[in-house]
């Protein structure tokens, strides 16, 4: 689910959300009140333990990943940039 769609069933549900709303949650950015945790745990269906359980053991693997690959588009924009000149 994309974060605009979700911020649209929050709405939905009378809570005044934007997707940059549900990105600043996402990264704890922004405080969640109960009442928005449980719509969303009716949105995600799941239970109030699994939205607020932490994040799962292969976030270091896929921080990591994302950061290799980051760099590596870096690299291929840079030599795509040499080529061009």
């Amino acid at each position: 689910m994309s974060q605009e769609h979700l911020a649209e069933q929050m709405r939905t549900l009378g809570f005044p959300w934007q997707q940059t709303t549900v990105h600043k949650t996402e990264n704890a950015a922004r405080p969640i009140r109960l009442n928005e945790a449980l719509a969303l745990t009716e949105i995600l269906r799941m239970n109030l333990g699994e939205l607020l359980s932490n994040p799962s053991s292969e976030q270091p693997a896929l921080v990591a990943e994302n950061a290799d690959l980051r760099r590596r588009l870096a690299r291929a924009r840079a030599a795509l940039d040499e080529e061009t000149r």
